[in-house]
């Protein structure tokens, strides 16, 4: 499939790399923290890569740890409460607080990381928005989310 065919086109680079130690090897294993997070590709990207190097003989080439998602979406923050086991935020303009709280309402610290992808909306300042286009520095909802990131 389609993943395979890429872990097949940089295994090489994988096993050059990830074998020496660096960031997502056994000993530096990758700790993914996601803002925006939707369904949390970043993830399920991850996931299958290990599958695949898997498959191909290579298990343990890439490690990592999924440690929190952020979401806002109810719906979406369901998604990833049933399918991933990390923490998961409500509010990425609230982690920063002294005590951030997770979606059930529980204080939890915001766990250490090494890899952050945010994936933020960009409905407010977009030139395809025809009335009211708002800069990143005006706020808004996609800026203030945005400027959290």
């Amino acid at each position: 499939g389609l993943v395979g065919d890429q872990v097949d086109k940089i295994g090489g680079l994988l096993e050059r790399t990830l074998g020496a130690r660096w960031l997502g090897s056994g000993d530096c294993p990758l700790q993914l923290g996601t803002a925006c997070s939707g369904t949390d590709a970043p993830s399920l990207a991850m996931t299958l890569v290990q599958e695949q190097l898997k498959l191909r003989g290579k298990e343990g080439l890439l490690k990592y740890d999924h440690m929190f998602s952020c979401e806002n979406d109810p719906f979406k923050q369901a998604y990833l409460a049933r399918n991933f086991d990390s923490i998961l935020y409500p509010d990425i303009t609230k982690m920063s607080v002294e005590e951030p709280v997770d979606a059930f309402g529980a204080i939890k610290e915001i766990p250490t990381f090494n890899l952050f992808v945010a994936g933020t909306s960009c409905k407010n300042f977009s030139a395809m928005r025809s009335k009211k286009r708002l800069m990143i520095e005006d706020k808004g909802c996609s800026g203030e989310t945005f400027l959290a990131a």
